[in-house]
C-alpha cells in the first residue's frame, strides 16, 4: 500500500534535493538558523496536532522527551514529534526534511550510544505507536506497532490462546522492538527460533519522501534484507508482522539458576562454550555472568526440569567438582517449593512460556533499589488486579502475573526505559558487544584474571556478561540471507559498565580499564577470535565492516537508492557519501 501526502502536490523531487542541499551563503549563521526553524515551526503546526511536538522551550516536557534509557548525555534535538500514526511519521519527516534538518528516530531509547535522539536532529519517536498484539491462531503471526517493547510482545504471547505459543524478547522488557530487529535481536530462546529478524515476514516502511511501503520477501526485497539486522537509516518502520512459534512442550518451561566455584571459572567457560558449540539441544537457552565470585548461569529450557536437568548433565555443566554448595538446592513446579538434594541449583518449572520469562524480569528488578515495590503501586493505579497488599516475591504466581499486566500496558514502567524504576547504565567499552564462536583456553583465563583483578575501578562493572546464546538456529540461515552476517558464533558477551553512582573521573578510570581488557581481543593473542560485533551492543571505536563485515557493501548501494540524501545519516549507521544540509549538526563541520 502507497500513501502519498497531498500537499507534496506541486513539489517535484528536484525542488526537494534543492532544498535539502543548499547553503544560506548570504545570511549569516545566526539568521539563517533561526530562519530554518521557522520554517519548521511553520510546518510542523500546520500538519501536526499541538501536542504531538516538543520543542526546546517546552522545558520538563522536553527534558523528558529528550532522556536516554542507556545512556547518561544530555541530548538537545531541535525537535521531538511524538507520533501517533504512521501518516505523523510522514509529515514529520516531511516538514524535517523540506526545513533542511536530518530525521533521528526513537522508540526505547537503548541504544548504548544514545543514537535515537541526536542533537540538532528532528527526532520522530514511534512509542505511542503500539496496542496490545493479537495472535493469528490460523496464521500463527502477529502484527506488532513499531512502538512496541520486549514486554508487549511477551504479553501478546501470553494472552494467546494457543498452547506453548513463543515470542523470542530480548534480556531487557523495555527494549523497542523495531531496533531489536534492525540490530538483529538475540535472546533467551534464540537457540530454538534464531534472531528477532529473522522472525519478520513483513514490515510497513516510511521512506524519506513520505510514501509508505511494505517490505517483505516479494515487495521491496532488498529494503526487507536490510531492515533485518542492517541497522536502520533508510525509512521509519511503522509496524511489523511477526513469527510466532509453538514450543516443543506447550506445558512445561524451566528456569536453571546455577552458580560454580570461582576456582573453576577457566573450565566452565570452556564447557560452556563447548556445549554451545555443539549444539547439544537448541531447547537450552539464556546467558551468563562470570564475576569474580565465579560463574552464575541464568537458563531457559522449553520442556520440564527433569529433561532439562539430563541435558545439563550430558553437557558437563553440573559436574559436582564446579558446582558451588555453600547454597542448598531449591525446586519450584508451579509455585510450589520441593527441597532438591541432588544438585545445588535453583530450578523453577512454570506451566507458561510468559511466566518463565517474567520470572526473568521479576530476578533482573529485584536488586533494583527500588526493589519490586513498583508492582504493588501498579497495582493500586490500575484498580483491577485485586490482592495489591501481597508481598512481591519472584516464587509467587501473584508477582508473576502482575509483572505481565505490566508487560500489557505501554505506559507502565516496565515498558519505559527512561521510568526511575529501570535500571540505567550506560556501556563504556569502545568495542561494544562482541560476537565469537571459539575462545582459547588461554584467553578464558585472561577473561577470568580481569574479572577477579584488585585494579578494577571502583562503580566500574567490568565483569564478563554473556548476554546471550548464539548458536542452534541463529547458525540455520546463510550469513548474506539477512544484513547479520554472523551465523557460526555461538555467544555473544560484554562488559563495562557504568550506573549513576559513576561520578567522571570513575568513569574515565573505567574506559582506561576496559580498553586494557579488549585490546587482548584486538591487539593481543586473542585477534582473530573474535568474529564481529552485535549491533545493538553499539560501541563507538570500530567501523561499520566491524558489525556488517561482507554484507557492508550491500547495504550501503541500498542506502544510495533509499537515502541518498542522508536524511537518517549519523555516526555509525550506514551512510553514503555526506550531504550538506541547511541545518548542520556541531560535529559536521
Amino acid at each position: 500500500m502507497h500513501i502519498m501526502l497531498t500537499r507534496l502536490g506541486s513539489l517535484c523531487a528536484f525542488f526537494l534535493l534543492l532544498s535539502l542541499i543548499c547553503v544560506a551563503g548570504a545570511n549569516s549563521p545566526a539568521a539563517a538558523g533561526i530562519e530554518v526553524m521557522d520554517e519548521l515551526k511553520e510546518c510542523i503546526g500546520n500538519h501536526l496536532d499541538e501536542e504531538t511536538a516538543v520543542w526546546p522551550s517546552d522545558g520538563s516536557a522536553y527534558s523528558s522527551a529528550t532522556k536516554l534509557a542507556y545512556n547518561f548525555k544530555d541530548t538537545n534535538p531541535a525537535l521531538v514529534v511524538m507520533a501517533k500514526s504512521s501518516k505523523d511519521v510522514s509529515e514529520a519527516l516531511l516538514c524535517a526534511s523540506q526545513a533542511g534538518y536530518q530525521v533521528s528516530v526513537a522508540g526505547g531509547r537503548h541504544s548504548f550510544q544514545g543514537s535515537g535522539v541526536m542533537d540538532g536532529y528532528v527526532v520522530i519517536d514511534t512509542s505511542l505507536m503500539c496496542e496490545l498484539p493479537v495472535v493469528d491462531e490460523a496464521t500463527m503471526t502477529m502484527r506488532v506497532g513499531s512502538g512496541c517493547t520486549n514486554a508487549i510482545m511477551l504479553a501478546g504471547v501470553s494472552n494467546s490462546k494457543v498452547p506453548g505459543a513463543l515470542t523470542l524478547t530480548g534480556s531487557c522488557p523495555s527494549v523497542g522492538v523495531t531496533g531489536y530487529v534492525l540490530g538483529g535481536g538475540m535472546g533467551d530462546i534464540s537457540p530454538f527460533v534464531g534472531l528477532k529478524a529473522d522472525n519478520v515476514l513483513s514490515m510497513q516502511i516510511v521512506l524519506p519522501n513520505g510514501t509508505e511501503v511494505t517490505a517483505n520477501a516479494t515487495h521491496n526485497s532488498d529494503l526487507f534484507w536490510a531492515s533485518r539486522g542492517g541497522g536502520g537509516g533508510l525509512g521509519i518502520i511503522t509496524e511489523l508482522e511477526m513469527k510466532v512459534h509453538e514450543a516443543p512442550d506447550p506445558d512445561h518451561f524451566t528456569h536453571f539458576e546455577v552458580r560454580y566455584k570461582p576456582s573453576h571459572s577457566v573450565e566452565v567457560g570452556v564447557s560452556l562454550q563447548t556445549f554451545l558449540m555443539d549444539n547439544q539441544d537448541r531447547r537450552m537457552g539464556g546467558s551468563a555472568t562470570l564475576s569474580e565470585k565465579g560463574w552464575e548461569a541464568r537458563l531457559v529450557f522449553l520442556g520440564t526440569w527433569q529433561e532439562g536437568v539430563a541435558v545439563l548433565e550430558k553437557g558437563g555443566l553440573l559436574d559436582p567438582a564446579y558446582l558451588r554448595s555453600d547454597t542448598a538446592g531449591e525446586l519450584w513446579v508451579n509455585f510450589v517449593k520441593s527441597d532438591y538434594e541432588k544438585y545445588p541449583v535453583a530450578v523453577h518449572e512454570f506451566r507458561k512460556y510468559a511466566e518463565v520469562e517474567a520470572y526473568v524480569y521479576c530476578k533482573q528488578y529485584s536488586w533494583l533499589p527500588g526493589g519490586l515495590g513498583e508492582l504493588q503501586q501498579f497495582c493500586y493505579r490500575s484498580r483491577n488486579q485485586g490482592g495489591c497488599n501481597s508481598t512481591p516475591s519472584c516464587n509467587t504466581k501473584w508477582t508473576l502475573d502482575m509483572f505481565l499486566a505490566m508487560a500489557a500496558s505501554r505506559d507502565s514502567n516496565l515498558n519505559v526505559g527512561t521510568s526511575e524504576w529501570s535500571h540505567h547504565q550506560e556501556m563504556v567499552s569502545g568495542v561494544g558487544g562482541l560476537l565469537a564462536r571459539e575462545l582459547s583456553q588461554d584467553t578464558w583465563q585472561h577473561i577470568v584474571d580481569v574479572v577477579s583483578s584488585s585494579q578494577k575501578p571502583k562503580h566500574c562493572n567490568s565483569d564478563f556478561q554473556l548476554n546471550h546464546f548464539a548458536n542452534g538456529a541463529v547458525g540455520d540461515l546463510h550469513f548474506d540471507e539477512t544484513a547479520f552476517p554472523w551465523r557460526n558464533a555461538t555467544m555473544l558477551f560484554s562488559y563495562s559498565l557504568i550506573d549513576e553512582r559513576t561520578s567522571a573521573k570513575e568513569k574515565q578510570a573505567c574506559i582506561e580499564f576496559s580498553k586494557k581488557y579488549t585490546s587482548y581481543f584486538f591487539d593481543g593473542p586473542a585477534k582473530g577470535e573474535i568474529l564481529g560485533g552485535y549491533y545493538n551492543y553499539l560501541g563507538s571505536e570500530n567501523d561499520l565492516s566491524f558489525y556488517f563485515g561482507p554484507n557492508l557493501r550491500r547495504l550501503q548501494d541500498i542506502k544510495s537508492s533509499y537515502d541518498p540524501l542522508n536524511i537518517f545519516g549519523k555516526p555509525l549507521t550506514v551512510e553514503v557519501p555526506p550531504v550538506s544540509f541547511r541545518h548542520q549538526r556541531q560535529d559536521s563541520g
